[in-house]
């Protein structure tokens, strides 16, 4: 949080004195961390934000959704071990395992909904 420092009297002076510290280590592991002022409201505390990354504007992309089920696959713990580099920024690191996950969803479980549909009408028809 921040503060902003009043001092009453005629002309009334403001100071901001919101900051946010990091080390070198720190930076390493957030390169593209940067820190948002979220303007004060009614109270003399501004908010910051640290946003870790600013990933490209993409209307059409889906959000990545974790899926508990990939956990009961045989391979998806060795397949997370394998593709988790953890000398990179944590950032890199997770979107390199996200894009694994990704490719590997569609490979061994393909389209559930679609599979479900499929399934209920054999049922239907039983």
């Amino acid at each position: 949080m921040s503060r902003l420092h009043l001092h009453l009297g005629a002309r009334g002076a403001r100071k901001r004195l919101d900051q946010a510290l990091s080390n070198a280590a720190w930076r390493t592991q957030f390169p593209d961390a940067t820190v948002l002022h979220v303007p004060r409201t009614k109270l003399d505390h501004s908010p910051l934000v640290i946003k870790f990354a600013n990933p490209p504007h993409q209307s059409n992309a889906r959000p990545f959704r974790y899926q508990a089920a990939w956990t009961t696959h045989k391979d998806f713990w060795e397949l997370v071990a394998v593709n988790w580099h953890s000398d990179q920024p944590i950032t890199t690191a997770t979107n390199n395992v996200k894009k694994t996950l990704h490719l590997w969803n569609c490979k061994s479980f393909g389209n559930i909904f679609q599979k479900k549909a499929k399934l209920l009408r054999r049922l239907v028809g039983i």
